[in-house]
């Protein structure tokens, strides 16, 4: 989720209250699960194939690029009428208009979810980031006139606005001549990316029910649209703070995947080594951070209506740590083509998912819901970890982990008690400042970053705007010693 984003979600809460917002929520729950469903395993097959063609021929992969787009459109035409019928026969709060937007917006959501990952298959990272900055401030702007104008449907107006430039530029790439040379024409090839395609796509199902939100339909059931408001504030927080270290893993896949067709496995383990450090150490603070100033944040961006979404908030954006904090290990897995252990992990983890849904969040409400998540994640990332370990013989750098873990919890637990202790919009002007400082000398004293590290954390934080360099970079010296670092 980018920044304007998140101001699009903050704006609709303002506007709408906790109702509509519960709606709106729901509707764009409906739109990502939906492209989801629909396409078939498209994103991550073209993440995962691209980087491996492009060794061998840059023309090859492109045409492999348009042959998966192709075929994704193909399957996503059907997919948006049943879609829509769906919606008029299952929804009792949206009208047909309504039902026609979110179908539309199904489709535009697959094109330009798989434009993205074509651009990040051929590693052209920069005209990507161009492409989602001008659809995030066409969408921020259409949803504040829309807002205004026609409330709940110009909301989705605006949503469906910041699909258009990236599903435009798919659609020119669809009617692409290419020339399908003979190493796409390999059997082997085919049978290959087949194999993970269908794989994949069945896990992205599965995980659209365990990763993605589906929380929201059993508290949209059993308590309601209001219910669904409130529990968004958590995701939306979540999504934001782990927006940054996720710029870590945007290429990690295609990474991954050259060097394994290379047989480059003493670079690979130090390539995964390396980048779960970097993503903990940049993850498990900012969410555990942001869970602690939760009960002063969230009622100033929100308003009063949202306090109550206070409890479940902080559960729901200091779990989200978990999954990105070992996100190496999936992208790891699908590298070495192991989707069949995501399937698996992730068939258990929807199994778990439906069983809370029907008893622990009827029962519990939001507060249930999230401590339903947090559990779920939990039990999915247990189980890579173990695969990751015990089968694939890599080793996972434990005690940066729970080094950065600690520190992060003390910088939480300092923050929480400022905030709660002063209280006030002030407050967060001292507790973010100290639990910072705080984290920063528990890194240092623990020492869970390499000197190895600093180069890579030094790219990251130019890539931020430029006031901010002198500032992260001197914090960058003080945590990575040079010269020194953790244990593996």
């Amino acid at each position: 989720m980018s920044i304007t984003s998140f101001a699009s979600v903050v704006l609709v809460a303002r506007v709408l209250g906790v109702e509509g917002a519960g709606l709106v929520a729901f509707a764009v729950w409906i739109i990502f699960t939906g492209a989801i469903v629909a396409n078939p395993g498209a994103p991550t097959t073209l993440a995962r194939y691209l980087p491996e063609l492009r060794t061998i021929d840059e023309k090859s992969a492109e045409a492999f690029g348009v042959v998966v787009l192709r075929t994704a459109a193909v399957i996503a035409a059907p997919a948006m009428i049943i879609i829509f019928g769906l919606i008029v026969w299952l929804s009792g709060t949206m009208s047909p208009l309504t039902a026609g937007l979110v179908a539309m917006m199904v489709g535009l959501q697959i094109l330009s979810t798989n434009y993205s990952a074509y651009l990040k298959g051929l590693q052209q990272f920069y005209e990507m980031a161009a492409v989602t900055i001008k659809s995030s401030l066409l969408q921020l702007a259409t949803i504040v006139v829309g807002l205004f104008t026609l409330g709940l449907n110009g909301a989705l107006l605006g949503y469906l606005a910041g699909t258009l430039l990236p599903a435009a530029l798919a659609c020119r790439l669809l009617f692409r001549r290419v020339e399908v040379r003979r190493r796409l024409d390999s059997p082997d090839l085919r049978r290959r990316v087949f194999r993970f395609s269908s794989l994949n796509w069945g896990l992205s199902v599965i995980s659209a029910v365990v990763w993605y939100r589906a929380e929201l339909f059993f508290l949209k059931v059993y308590h309601g649209p209001g219910a669904v408001g409130l529990f968004s504030v958590g995701l939306t927080l979540a999504n934001i703070a782990t927006m940054f270290p996720a710029l870590l893993l945007g290429a990690l896949l295609p990474h991954f995947s050259q060097q394994i067709s290379r047989n480059e496995i003493e670079e690979l383990q130090a390539t995964y080594t390396r980048f779960t450090r970097l993503v903990a150490f940049l993850v498990f603070p900012i969410c555990f951070g942001l869970a602690a100033v939760c009960p002063v944040l969230v009622p100033l961006l929100y308003g009063t209506a949202f306090a109550p979404a206070v409890p479940s908030a902080m559960l729901v954006v200091g779990g989200a740590s978990i999954g990105v904090a070992v996100a190496t290990n999936s992208n790891l897995l699908l590298g070495f083509e192991r989707t069949h252990v995501l399937f698996v992990t992730n068939i258990v983890g929807m199994v778990l998912m439906l069983i809370m849904g029907v008893t622990v969040i009827p029962r519990w409400g939001i507060e249930g819901a999230a401590w339903s998540r947090v559990f779920v994640q939990i039990a999915i990332v247990s189980m890579e970890f173990c695969y990751v370990i015990f089968r694939l013989n890599i080793k996972v750098p434990i005690r940066a982990l729970s080094g950065t873990l600690l520190a992060a919890c003390v910088c939480a637990i300092s923050a929480y008690a400022i905030v709660r202790e002063l209280g006030g919009t002030y407050s967060l002007f001292v507790g973010v400042p100290a639990g910072a400082i705080i984290y920063v000398v528990m890194v240092r004293l623990l020492r869970v970053l390499q000197s190895d590290d600093k180069e890579r954390l030094e790219e990251l934080v130019r890539k931020l705007p430029r006031p901010l360099h002198g500032a992260l970079l001197r914090v960058a010296g003080i945590v990575i010693p040079a010269g020194r670092g953790a244990a593996p």
